[in-house]
């Protein structure tokens, strides 16, 4: 079954990147839902956008730190990445981490983190893996905080907002991830599950995508996994193991923005 999107946001999309284009495991079961193929039509013109600045993976950020362990990812030592609000494993047998830390100036202001939290590239160029953390507010206004990505839709509408217009999506599953209750001095607090969208697209630049997408606290997270389409099938097994480890952490962000 194919289904054909008009896109209303996103004109400069989570695929820009530079020419050379440049988990943690959940502790409580999840339920998965596939879906797809479809197009994400450019057929339409694209209203007037909020900011045309919604994910991008060109920019310069910063990370929190890296803490460098075992696991099995397929690939000989990745790093466990630990920041404030999330966790995900990078492997670094092939890909070597880019900093994106801000400059500092020392007789200024200290610069804002960029929405570029982590980011890992092929030694031999084409492909890469990284986080981008943004407001919700960026990509589709809203009254109230968003707590889910199930604020912007099912997982076909929120593609209007998250893909490149003309983005042919291979595949697309929703993954909930149930959490447990928490024991406080009040009594036992029910938590909300999350849920992640995940895309499986070609992009119209010629880049092969594999994403996981969360929201919480009024951030949007998107792990991505990018690719040259020719290279994809040597980079497929390390990228998509990479994306799918990524998981938001209990109680939201803790640190800085």
């Amino acid at each position: 079954m194919s289904f054909i999107f008009r896109v209303h946001n996103l004109e400069r999309s989570i695929c820009q990147t530079t020419s050379d284009c440049r988990q943690s495991t959940p502790r409580a079961t999840a339920n998965t839902r596939h879906h797809g193929p479809y197009l994400v039509s450019a057929s339409v013109a694209t209203p007037r956008l909020l900011r045309r600045q919604v994910i991008e993976l060109s920019v310069i950020g910063s990370l929190t730190w890296i803490r460098p362990v075992r696991a099995d990812l397929g690939s000989r030592d990745p790093y466990q990445i630990e920041d404030f609000d999330y966790t995900f494993t990078a492997p670094s047998s092939g890909f070597k981490f880019v900093s994106t830390e801000a400059p500092r100036n020392e007789r200024g202001p200290a610069p804002e983190r960029s929405p570029v939290r982590a980011r890992f590239d092929a030694e031999e160029g084409g492909a890469n893996v990284s986080v981008i953390v943004k407001n919700a507010q960026t990509v589709k206004f809203s009254l109230i905080q968003v707590s889910d990505i199930t604020a912007f839709g099912t997982i076909e509408e929120a593609a209007q907002v998250l893909l490149p217009r003309g983005s042919v999506v291979l595949t697309a599953s929703s993954e909930v991830q149930q959490i447990p209750s928490r024991e406080t001095p009040l009594g036992v607090v029910e938590i909300p599950p999350k849920t992640y969208y995940r895309y499986d697209f070609l992009a119209p630049n010629g880049l092969h995508i594999f994403l996981s997408v969360a929201a919480q606290r009024g951030q949007v997270y998107v792990c991505s996994g990018q690719s040259k389409k020719e290279k994809w099938d040597t980079v497929k097994s390390s990228l998509t193991k990479s994306v799918l480890s990524f998981r938001l952490k209990e109680g939201g962000s803790l640190g800085p923005k």
